[in-house]
């Protein structure tokens, strides 16, 4: 049986592309037996993997994994920024001391700079390279900073032209990140093969049926599903619902997710008068009886790869009000699924305001993700990048 790699930036926080790697860890363990190792181990979810995957050490934990398991938070935060240094510095050795140079058929890095890097310093020189990428990695374009982040990102433009050269496949996962690798590496394009993400709707479905948490209190529901950091600019979805408040008061919103914008969101909406009208839940490992009852979803990212979770709400048959991440052009289809806003508050209340007052018919709205199964995924993957 062959043996894969795989060097994701973490696996545990339950994220959508988290979800997406464990799907595919889960169908090649079928016929591969894989080791696995995080760049970064969080606390928020923990995956229960097959039996012939093997979990190796991860490189570091954050500050909430550390608390959990009475680590020193101090010294694991000098070693995050140590790690990194290593990485860029000595990518080889750090590769020795925490893979231990095991004979791989094939190593997969499952984001883009540090772990790509270490899997092109790789020491098994046999082995096949490839390099999955989530999200546009127009960030990387390092003439658009100045003063010492214009330094910093040109450093890391030229450690990810370096790992790219030794790369064997490049796997952008939507229109968008292809068009981003391409326009920053134009050598890369031979070696690019773009795959969308794949997913296991028998297992949503089956997760939908689960009892509903939160009866619904108002005529019509939103649902937002995501971490709460700055990226994900769930205040657009806030400030959307004031305005959409002024002529409707049967809205509520319930969020779903954890992060470090919780408190600035928490206080628009004591600010604004929106206590009644929105329910921050945390983290849920099961947001789909909740989704599944909802009239539509907002996401409101300023970048996404390929949201995995517009595809489980066009699978459940909920409309969809996104801004134009990477992704939408494939997934959306204006007026039959949802609709792509900018990022106006005015422009995104009256997207929501168009699926509200003229519903779209549940039996039309997953048309468009019929090729995304996991089996369909996996069978591409098979052929195309691990032969």
């Amino acid at each position: 049986m062959k043996k894969i790699l795989i060097i994701p930036f973490t696996i545990s926080t339950g994220g959508g592309s988290e979800k997406v790697l464990y799907t595919l860890i889960e169908e090649l363990s079928k016929h591969y037996q894989i080791d696995l190792i995080e760049r970064l181990e969080c606390s928020t979810h923990s995956y229960q993997l097959p039996d012939n995957v093997r979990k190796l050490k991860s490189m570091s934990f954050t500050d909430k994994y550390l608390q959990i398991h009475n680590g020193n938070r101090f010294w694991g935060h000098i070693h995050r920024i140590l790690l990194s240094l290593m990485i860029f510095i000595f990518p080889k050795w750090v590769y020795k001391y925490y893979i231990h140079s095991r004979h791989y058929d094939f190593e997969i890095s499952f984001n883009y700079l540090y772990t790509s890097y270490l899997v092109a310093h790789s020491p098994n020189s046999s082995s096949k390279k490839i390099m999955w990428f989530h999200g546009s990695i127009y960030d990387l374009e390092w003439k658009n900073y100045h003063g010492i982040k214009r330094y910093i990102y040109k450093a890391l433009f030229k450690m990810q032209k370096n790992a790219l050269k030794k790369a064997d496949h490049i796997v952008p996962i939507s229109i968008n990140t292809k068009k981003s690798i391409e326009k920053l590496f134009p050598f890369s394009h031979p070696k690019i093969t773009m795959i969308n993400n794949g997913y296991n709707f028998n297992h949503i479905e089956i997760l939908s049926k689960e009892p509903v948490s939160i009866p619904k209190r108002k005529k019509y529901r939103l649902i937002s599903i995501g971490r709460l950091d700055q990226n994900k600019n769930v205040m657009l979805q806030l400030e959307a619902l004031s305005i959409l408040k002024k002529n409707n008061s049967q809205i509520e919103l319930i969020i779903i997710g954890e992060g470090n914008e919780r408190n600035n969101l928490t206080n628009y909406i004591n600010n604004n008068q929106l206590t009644e009208d929105v329910i921050l839940t945390g983290f849920l490992p099961n947001p789909y009886p909740l989704l599944k009852t909802s009239d539509c979803l907002l996401v409101s990212s300023y970048s996404e790869g390929f949201p995995t979770v517009i595809v489980e709400a066009l699978y459940l048959g909920i409309p969809v009000v996104t801004t134009p991440v990477g992704g939408t052009e494939e997934l959306i289809q204006e007026g039959g699924n949802g609709y792509i806003s900018d990022y106006s508050p005015k422009i995104y209340a009256k997207r929501i305001n168009d699926i509200l007052s003229n519903p779209i018919k549940k039996s039309t709205i997953h048309k468009g993700i019929a090729d995304l199964t996991v089996e369909e995924w996996t069978k591409k993957i098979q052929t195309t990048l691990l032969k």
